[in-house]
């Protein structure tokens, strides 16, 4: 039995003002909640996240906007982080 479960993705600022916040099920991979995010990271110097948001298809994202993705692997990545 379990019970409903949320996740939060914020994006904040470089003083860690919130610019936006997104609700997910709990059961949806957080890089869901980054595609929800990501536009809103255009012009900005470099994106910080954690290991839940680890996948090369958002990095190539961040990259394409010039953008530095601060992202640390995933302790069983297959790949390395180019």
């Amino acid at each position: 039995m379990g019970g409903q479960t949320t996740n939060v993705h914020a994006l904040v600022d470089v003083l860690g003002r919130p610019l936006r916040l997104i609700l997910t099920p709990g059961n949806a991979s957080d890089v869901k909640g980054a595609d929800l995010l990501i536009g809103e990271t255009i012009g900005m110097k470099r994106v910080t996240a954690d290991r839940g948001y680890d996948a090369n298809r958002l990095r190539s994202t961040l990259r394409n906007q010039n953008t530095i993705p601060m992202i640390p692997g995933r302790r069983n990545r297959k790949r390395a982080i180019c």
